[in-house]
């Protein structure tokens, strides 16, 4: 991923190597929940440096691909306006990341994930009853998040995306030992992912707009509510379906002892 990345900065290797990452970390979890080794949290620390490393590259891409979505229906001067300023920024920001990246050395990461790989072979069996319940304290978290969500704050929703997609990530990495929650209500998670990761990208553009329109005079007001009135009608459609996630309880198959 790193690597295609280094080649080109297109919207979607930088989205999946976050991801890749993402499912790493999201795999060193379900480890340390077995057993508690101290190069975890190094490995852990380091990748999430990589990923905050393309987080304004990946906002301003998600600017992008959001200015083209509402040009392709309507013409807005003002947004043309910020279609080229965020191309440029685009442009300078690819030229520094790609010489950030060129300077990282792997060699720390493999030398921890080597260690952390031995001391987790001399683990003769599995701890079910570990993971057990990190998946069901990750499903709380969920829960949790989900309580708190509301119609009018976005960020609410947000949290839930978040506390789904690290749910989401150990669901998939363990489904062969997992009861529930089924295939079909992964592709479940997957989609809820989908429609959350829509109402982050308008917040991302919303906010982008608000910090232009405090910048100048001359904007054009209708673009902004025109983003903030499809936000709100799919976050009032989103809602009516987030109950579903009580599907989502993680449940491991049981298992004769031997």
């Amino acid at each position: 991923m790193l690597r295609r990345c280094k080649k080109n900065f297109s919207e979607k290797n930088v989205h999946d190597f976050r991801v890749a990452i993402r499912r790493f970390i999201a795999a060193l979890l379900i480890a340390e929940s077995m057993k508690s080794i101290g190069a975890f949290s190094r490995i852990k620390k380091r990748l999430k440096n990589r990923i905050s490393v393309f987080g304004e590259l990946r906002d301003i891409q998600v600017v992008l691909n959001k200015i083209r979505e509402v040009d392709s229906k309507s013409k807005y001067t003002f947004l043309m306006e910020l279609k080229l300023n965020f191309e440029s920024k685009e442009k300078e920001l690819r030229k520094r990341l790609r010489v950030k990246i060129s300077r990282w050395k792997d060699g720390e990461i493999k030398r921890l994930v080597k260690k952390a790989n031995g001391e987790l072979m001399n683990i003769r069996k599995p701890e079910f009853n570990s993971i057990k319940a990190m998946l069901l304290d990750s499903y709380k978290v969920l829960v949790n998040r989900i309580r708190a969500a509301l119609n009018d704050d976005p960020y609410s929703i947000h949290r839930v995306r978040i506390a789904l997609r690290k749910l989401r990530y150990k669901v998939e990495i363990l489904k062969s030992i997992l009861i529930r929650p089924t295939e079909k209500n992964i592709e479940l998670m997957q989609l809820f992912q989908k429609k959350m990761g829509e109402i982050q990208d308008l917040t991302v553009m919303i906010d982008t707009i608000r910090r232009e329109m405090e910048k100048r005079l001359a904007f054009d007001k209708n673009v902004y509510e025109y983003l903030i009135e499809l936000r709100r009608k799919r976050i009032e459609v989103f809602m009516k379906e987030l109950p579903l996630a009580k599907r989502f309880k993680p449940a491991i198959k049981m298992r004769r002892e031997r």
